[in-house]
């Protein structure tokens, strides 16, 4: 191991990637059970498709979206 060879790893810093002012990606809560993803209002994301790049895609109904308080910081469009 690095320590006990006494040798300490030195870790570059990374910005937070995403946009400024929009909820990130640790702010939604998986659910394993139910394959899907809770958003910051409780509301369900529901498994969608695979994209190409292999990508699971989940979404949301719009007209639960449409009367959110936090639509503005989930999505830009």
């Amino acid at each position: 191991m690095l320590i006990d060879q006494e040798i300490r790893p030195v870790m570059p810093y990374t910005r937070p990637r995403g946009k400024k002012g929009f909820f990130r990606k640790h702010e939604y809560v998986y659910d394993e059970y139910y394959d899907c993803y809770i958003c910051p209002n409780n509301q369900i994301l529901k498994y969608s498709t695979t994209n190409r790049d292999g990508y699971r895609e989940y979404k949301s109904d719009p007209k639960i979206c449409v009367k959110c308080p936090y639509l503005n910081k989930c999505t830009s469009s």
